[in-house]
């Protein structure tokens, strides 16, 4: 598949009158590579995560492209308008985006860079094109696209910081191959998340404890291995990380006794629930084997 770098586009355009201006942004995080290459990819975090995508609907999805129309709220106007995106990955940490917006064309070239294993640097370089009068707007535009991304990378960031936290903690994530693909985002059912092998995958927790103290946390205090419990008229053991992509998850985020991952809508039964009376109700070992004998709750991770 023949792809064109964004000198080579810009060029094209150029040959058919188009003006041009361009600025660039820059983002450094304690995260891997990785993880800002997957954030870019992930298909289905754009409306889940992003308060500025009314609905993002994507027309098609493959492994190194995809196509989408984003009903986008736009800066400074209370409008939000239809936004025909197209995204392929040029290379290994290269992302290109080209988006028609009236009569401009905006093309978005985001570089990676790796500083070292955990922290990396983004670069993300604007290209704005125009015929005629309408370049008189570019500096409007610059600054719709610039509050654009401040917004972006608010709600985005704190996705790459949290899987940053994991892997410092002796997490990794399942990876197909050696960047991520668009398709393989779409797979909310899958769990990704894995634990190195010095990790401990198990924990073993008294019930009577539980009843008793009424903790909050039990296990690490994040990671898979962590868990949170609620006390209403049953009792209920919930993970505190989406085994998906990683996602942090707390009391915040149940919804009608099912727990909702704030990234994907992944939807979660507890874990184990028990009633008042310390009788067991359910267990869901989707994720985790779970043994009970008589005192000991015994939750093994399936890596």
């Amino acid at each position: 598949m023949k792809k064109l770098t964004v000198n080579q586009i810009v060029s094209k355009l150029e040959q058919f009158g188009f003006k041009k201006t361009k600025f660039e942004v820059k983002t450094v995080g304690k995260y891997s590579g990785l993880d800002s290459d997957w954030n870019y990819k992930d298909v289905p975090h754009v409306h889940n995560v992003h308060s500025q995508i009314d609905q993002s609907i994507p027309i098609s999805i493959g492994d190194k492209s995809a196509f989408f129309v984003n009903l986008q709220k736009i800066p400074f106007v209370s409008i939000t308008l239809p936004l025909t995106v197209t995204i392929y990955e040029y290379s290994r940490f290269n992302i290109i985006y080209l988006a028609s917006f009236g009569p401009y064309i905006i093309i978005i070239n985001t570089k990676i860079l790796e500083l070292d294993e955990n922290n990396c640097e983004t670069t993300t370089e604007y290209t704005i094109l125009t015929k005629g009068l309408f370049k008189l707007f570019f500096s409007f535009i610059k600054k719709m696209l610039l509050k654009n991304y401040s917004k972006l990378m608010s709600e985005d960031v704190p996705m790459r910081d949290q899987r940053g936290r994991l892997r410092e903690n002796d997490h990794f994530f399942f990876l197909p191959d050696e960047t991520y693909s668009f398709d393989f985002t779409t797979e909310i059912s899958r769990n990704n998340v894995r634990l190195n092998e010095n990790k401990n995958k198990s924990l073993s927790i008294s019930k009577n404890k539980i009843f008793k103290n009424k903790p909050y946390i039990i296990g690490e205090k994040n990671g898979i291995m962590s868990f949170f419990i609620t006390y209403d008229e049953n009792i209920n053991i919930w993970p505190k990380t989406c085994p998906h992509e990683g996602a942090n998850l707390s009391k915040d985020c149940l919804k009608k006794n099912k727990l909702s991952c704030p990234w994907h809508g992944r939807s979660f039964n507890p874990i184990i629930s028990f009633d008042s009376f310390g009788n067991l109700i359910s267990k869901d070992e989707k994720i985790y084997n779970v043994s009970i004998n008589n005192d000991d709750i015994q939750i093994v991770f399936k890596n």
